[in-house]
């Protein structure tokens, strides 16, 4: 009797044991293995985002100081398709010495996503903090050979 009594309280105690480790290890890495998403997904789901660490690669910006630039998504119909990417001071970007404004850079940027950067009046609503960037310059259509 006590033993199928001790049986029980541990199926119990396993079942949402385990299943409180595996949404908790599933957090843990999240912030490991970045998100692949795009602006538009972070327009139109930033609560779904929100602090959580995110990779996108997007096509041109505009550099506002030496630690922070904007980016945008024209192709997407959510007017809020913009963010601010701040540096991480700490990590080595190589963003290199490229011109304040770039439509031919196709940028790689992983970072922690903020929906509630700012209240989006004079500048984007959202921010990635803490970005780590990637630049590589992007042949122009034009520029290739015609058959």
């Amino acid at each position: 009797m006590l033993r199928s009594v001790t049986l029980k309280l541990v199926r119990l105690l396993i079942l949402p044991t385990t299943f409180v480790l595996g949404v908790f290890g599933a957090f843990q890495f999240s912030h490991i293995d970045p998100l692949r998403v795009s602006l538009c997904d972070l327009a139109n789901h930033p609560s779904l985002y929100h602090r959580r660490t995110v990779s996108l690669e997007i096509g041109g910006y505009y550099q506002l100081q030496d630690d922070m630039f904007l980016i945008s998504d024209v192709a997407c119909q959510n007017p809020n398709a913009e963010a601010t990417v701040i540096f991480d001071h700490g990590a080595v970007n190589e963003f290199g010495d490229l011109e304040r404004s770039r439509p031919d850079v196709l940028l790689s940027i992983i970072g922690e996503f903020d929906s509630m950067a700012t209240p989006g009046c004079f500048a984007p609503k959202f921010a990635l903090k803490s970005a780590k960037v990637r630049a590589a310059i992007v042949k122009s259509r034009t520029s290739e050979p015609n058959p």
